[in-house]
């Protein structure tokens, strides 16, 4: 289960392209990404951080602060 919450804004966003060119695209509702069409191999703590960044992207963020807002590492 991931430790972010999608924000309310990226809920009901079937994908977001970003990159060069859009290469990648993500897809919130179905936790995957895409590169050039090919599914990346993604961890559930980097899927959510990559989410967070893309849907906070106004935002200026630390380390810290985005390593909070996803959760607790595993060990």
């Amino acid at each position: 289960m991931p430790a972010f919450k999608l924000r309310h804004s990226m809920v009901g966003i079937d994908s977001i392209r970003f990159g060069e060119a859009g290469r990648f695209e993500l897809q919130p509702r179905r936790r995957r990404l895409l590169a050039d069409g090919a599914a990346v191999k993604l961890g559930a703590r980097a899927f959510d951080l990559l989410a967070l960044l893309l849907a906070e992207r106004e935002r200026s963020w630390r380390g810290k602060n985005c390593s909070n807002a996803c959760g607790p590492a595993s060990s």
